[in-house]
């Protein structure tokens, strides 16, 4: 059995309606209120790679977040988006992949109503829930949707390109990023590290990466041109570095014990190994993070890194190795990535106005927070007291400054400075810091963090 052919069964099984040949596939009556019987359905269709029509045909596309219509020749069909050729206004065709979660309806093309909507309709009733602050019920739809569509096919099985299981383009990015917010809200933090991953493969993929999304008719080359792939809300992701602000490389000793295991078990996460370009090194750098947190405290060593990655062009990539190398490097190694972290806050410090720094180079807060996590963390491996001074310095500011911003990391940083006060004999200040710790950040007061996993059950899941 083919999967448009299981396809087309889910497409019965939500819509029995007999729509025939109909070429637009109407809106179902349910509310986003009411879950879906699919969503909920942990034998989802897995959407196929790639569907093309055979043939030039002409469609309407209706858009549910706006009255407009997008007209023009059908070029091709995925699960990642519509791809529309479209007079733009200088006279020039230019193509646009349209997220399925965005489509109301479309004329012209009833096959790809029936194949792809249903999915598509499924993702913005969760999208919506989420976007309104509704996590419970948007989880409901988002979790076995994300687990059946970007986790189940096998490594190395993406379509549209993006060498990930599951979907790319502006449809794979929103699921994505829907799974990531809905992680993230319960606190599973390492678990919330594959669908960034997935996320920004998609986002790498289209050429959106850097920051540079501009309006139609002006996008950069190698830029695809999306109609949707974002979220509305707070954002959890920066586009500049295709980082997620929530999720530095930055693991404790449990989190860390817990999470490895279950990375190795991903064949998500190998996918994400073995691709060429960014996302791929930070797989690698983010598991060689985890892996050297255990190492440290096993008394083991760490294994290699590509520290030549501190010199990336890619400023995700650039700034993940330097926080990285600083913590689970040799100690030459570690003194040279917190060189260059310092120097970042040296550069942050300057006014723009009054330099040649680009604005690319400036620090935004969330960054601050990272590489003052970063250094501090780091100095506390070295063993002189001026060092170890220095390290508390640095941590404190997270909490002190970030605290609302990165409660997970300003957690960590708190309870990495409490044991060092008490490794030096401070044992008042370091009840000084846990009532803080207890009162400020209480939710995140202890080691806790979420599997790498699934958040579906089993031994892995188990410390929320």
């Amino acid at each position: 059995m083919t999967l448009t052919v299981l396809l087309a069964g889910l497409t019965g099984l939500v819509f029995a309606r007999g729509a025939g040949a109909d070429a637009t596939l109407r809106e179902s009556p349910t509310t986003p209120d009411q879950p879906m019987l699919a969503a909920q359905a942990p034998g989802l269709p897995v959407a196929p790679a790639t569907s093309s029509t055979g043939f030039a045909a002409r469609v309407q596309v209706t858009l549910r977040s706006t009255t407009g219509t997008v007209d023009g020749e059908l070029v091709s069909s995925s699960g990642a988006g519509l791809v529309v050729r479209i007079a733009a206004a200088d006279g020039t065709l230019q193509d646009r992949t349209i997220g399925w979660d965005t489509i109301r309806t479309i004329d012209g093309a009833a096959a790809l109503a029936g194949t792809f909507l249903p999915i598509g309709e499924q993702l913005w009733r969760g999208r919506s829930r989420i976007e309104r602050g509704d996590f419970v019920m948007g989880e409901r739809v988002i979790e076995p949707l994300y687990a059946s569509i970007m986790g189940g096919t096998g490594a190395g099985s993406g379509a549209g390109g993006t060498g990930w299981p599951g979907l790319g383009g502006p449809t794979g990015a929103v699921l994505a990023e829907a799974a990531l917010r809905c992680r993230l809200n319960r606190g599973w933090t390492t678990a919330a590290i594959e669908p960034w991953l997935a996320w920004r493969a998609a986002q790498e993929e289209g050429g959106r990466l850097g920051g540079v999304i501009v309006s139609a008719g002006q996008t950069p080359p190698g830029q695809q041109q999306w109609v949707g792939g974002s979220m509305s809300g707070v954002g959890v992701t920066d586009l500049g570095t295709g980082l997620c602000v929530q999720l530095p490389p930055i693991f404790s000793n449990a989190a860390s014990a817990r999470a490895l295991p279950a990375i190795y078990a991903l064949n998500t996460w190998a996918a994400a190994e073995r691709r060429a370009g960014s996302t791929g090194e930070l797989a690698k750098l983010y598991r060689a993070a985890i892996a050297g947190e255990i190492a440290q405290s096993s008394g083991g060593f760490a294994e290699p890194i590509a520290i030549e990655m501190m010199k990336s062009a890619d400023p995700g990539v650039r700034l993940c190795a330097e926080i990285v190398v600083a913590r689970v490097g040799t100690s030459a190694q570690r003194a040279e990535a917190r060189g260059a972290l310092k120097q970042r806050l040296a550069i942050g410090k300057l006014r723009t106005a009054d330099s040649e720094v680009a604005p690319a180079q400036t620090l935004s807060s969330w960054q601050e927070a990272w590489v003052r996590a970063a250094i501090g963390r780091s100095l506390l491996l070295e063993t002189d007291l001026r060092s170890r001074r220095e390290a508390l310095v640095s941590l404190l500011h997270v909490p002190a400054r970030f605290g609302e911003q990165v409660p997970w990391l300003a957690a960590i940083c708190l309870r990495e400075a409490i044991e060092a006060l008490k490794q030096m004999g401070d044992s008042e200040g370091a009840a000084r810091l846990t009532a803080d710790l207890n009162s400020r950040l209480g939710d995140f007061a202890t080691d806790e963090s979420a599997p790498a996993a699934t958040p579906e059950g089993g031994e892995n899941s188990a410390p929320r």
